[in-house]
């Protein structure tokens, strides 16, 4: 029978992991594990804690048994892993995501980690001893690609027209004169950190407000130029028409002011429009920008098409990993990466072609 695991810390267990948490310079997982120990310790319930701190409810659990059987350096720290190589590394796997893409029976595709298997034997040149290791990797990598599900329609003119017009963009030389920015937003859920909470856990052992708290949501905007490996992040406390708006101006203005026309990739989402600038903006300057701003937008159920959304992921998993109080940490944080990332001209391996989007995807065209 399971018991469920009790974590009772000392006081000097307690200052040592909200101090590491506070000052969130150990890894991410070990600062996740951290927060775990910390919401047991003050009786949360496990399935608070997996909603407070974005884990699964098995982790919660694996997190109180290790604490209950080896301690508390033992719980947050990583086990050692047994040597073995991995032939996939970082290029291949944001090739893999690039591609987007497989063959495949069923007329409408999923991403799944089944497929990221084929793809990793593929990529891997089908080495035995790394066939080996596949159920591991998936598994160490499930929630990082579970959320990844790309669909696309059985047949849809619509579709192939608008995936081929951003495959074009993507294929074409770069011009200083008229740049490709690849433009997408995403929020960020704040959660606040509250010491002096005193709540007590019901008879029922029901998730209650305790050591951490919802803070509100800021969203980040994403304007990244592939061909230069160039990134900024707008980070704003609404989302809204006036927040696109400025995002435009800014690119128009700040980060373009030379360029005679901006060729805008875009998810279809309706503040995604010049209308957004008379909105927000006097009709002649509204009119100006808008006159420098050439859209093309991702189809439907194809965002994946849009490199900002690769950008946007890298970035949760290098600054947004842990729990964030404010508009201005979170400021802070992405600002460190989005610099880092400039500074190292970190690039997108894109992978998907025109002829291979009409190879691979030939049912959407409907012949």
């Amino acid at each position: 029978m399971n018991r469920k695991q009790r974590v009772v810390l000392t006081n000097d267990q307690r200052c040592r992991l909200q101090l590491l948490v506070s000052q969130a310079t150990a890894a991410p997982r070990t600062l996740t594990r951290a927060q775990i120990l910390l919401l047991a310790d003050a009786a949360m319930a496990d399935g608070a804690i997996a909603t407070a701190v974005s884990v699964s409810l098995g982790t919660v659990k694996r997190i109180r048994q290790r604490f209950a059987e080896e301690g508390v350096n033992t719980a947050i720290e990583d086990r050692q892993q047994s040597a073995f190589r991995r032939n996939l590394s970082a290029n291949g796997t944001s090739t893999i995501v690039a591609q987007g893409t497989t063959r495949g029976s069923t007329p409408e595709r999923v991403w799944t980690l089944k497929l990221v298997e084929d793809k990793f034997v593929e990529f891997t040149v089908g080495n035995r001893r790394d066939q080996a290791h596949l159920p591991r990797l998936t598994a160490e990598a499930g929630e990082r690609w579970r959320p990844l599900v790309w669909r696309v329609p059985a047949r849809s003119p619509t579709f192939a027209w608008r995936m081929e017009d951003v495959l074009a963009l993507y294929a074409e030389p770069y011009n200083p004169r008229r740049p490709l920015v690849c433009f997408d937003e995403r929020p960020y859920h704040l959660i606040a950190h509250t010491p002096e909470a005193t709540a007590e856990p019901s008879a029922t052992g029901a998730p209650f407000e305790g050591r951490y708290r919802r803070a509100g949501t800021g969203y980040l905007f994403m304007m990244f130029q592939p061909q230069r490996a160039w990134r900024q992040v707008a980070v704003m406390e609404r989302r809204s028409a006036v927040e696109v708006a400025h995002c435009l101006q800014a690119l128009v203005d700040v980060y373009f002011p030379e360029a005679e026309c901006l060729q805008i990739v875009a998810g279809n989402v309706t503040t995604y429009t010049p209308a957004v600038l008379y909105e927000t903006l006097p009709a002649a300057e509204a009119q100006r920008i808008a006159a420098r701003l050439e859209w093309h937008y991702t189809p439907t159920q194809g965002n994946w098409l849009n490199m900002a959304q690769i950008e946007l992921s890298l970035l949760k998993q290098e600054a947004l990993d842990r729990p964030i109080s404010d508009i201005q940490a979170l400021q802070a944080a992405v600002t460190v990466v989005v610099a880092q990332r400039n500074r190292e001209q970190a690039e997108i391996a894109w992978q998907l072609t025109t002829r291979q989007a009409r190879e691979a995807l030939d049912h959407v065209y409907g012949r």
